[in-house]
This record gives C-alpha cells, structure tokens and sequence, in this order.
C-alpha cells in the first residue's frame, strides 16, 4: 500500500532535517575532538559524511516527488500553465515549481509553450 503524498513529503522532511542536524552535531564534535584529542575525529568525520549523504539523497527524493506532482498537473491541465500558477495549484513555493519545470524540459516531459507578460508557460509533449 502506497502512503499518501503528504505523509511521504512529511516522512523526507523529517529526514532530511534530521540528516541536517546529525550533520552539524557531528561536525561540532569533530572540531571540538581536534582540539583536544585527535583519534576520535575520524569517525565523527565518517558519520558526517554519511549525514551529508543521507541529506543529499532525501533532496533528490523530494525533487523527484515534486517533478512527479508537476508532472501530473501538466498532464492534467489543458492549457498551459506558468511555475506561480502550477505552485499555487500545488500549494508550494514558485521557486521549486520552476526548477522542477527546468528539470523536466531538460528531460523532454515538458516543453515551453509560450511566454505572457515575460512569465514563460509550459505544457506536456
């Protein structure tokens, strides 16, 4: 059974700031173990690393959630449709709507259909 959009945004955000926190913890501890003992240092640079990852991939996995939303509502729009109109549909932030729109014309999903008052339109293939 496939969870809800929401709970799966919910679950990467919490992943992806709890990354962000084991990050800068381990990052803190590193420094602070340089400054006195120095065998330690190691493996609090290795968790970070994997935090670093960890945070990386819960990104990359939001990005894909949002191409995949973005995705659908072209194809369900008949008209095209602008980064602040899909974003307000959407209920997110321009921003991201339209780096999702870049990613997927670079791909070939979408394609530029038109400009109006200098904000460019998209539409599906």
């Amino acid at each position: 059974m496939k969870l809800p959009v929401r709970t799966r945004k919910s679950a990467i955000l919490l992943w992806g700031a709890a990354s962000a926190v084991l990050a800068a913890t381990c990052a803190f501890l590193a420094v602070d173990d340089a400054l006195r003992d120095d065998f330690r240092v190691a493996w609090h640079l290795i968790v970070t690393a994997l935090a670093v990852f960890s945070l990386w991939g819960a990104t990359a996995t939001y990005d894909r959630i949002t191409d995949t939303e973005v995705l659908r509502h072209l194809h369900l729009a008949r008209t095209p449709s602008s980064a602040a109109n899909l974003a307000r549909h959407l209920g997110r932030r321009p921003g991201p709507v339209h780096l999702s729109l870049l990613r997927l014309v670079r791909r070939g999903q979408a394609v530029q259909a038109d400009t109006v008052n200098g904000a460019a339109r998209y539409t599906v293939r």
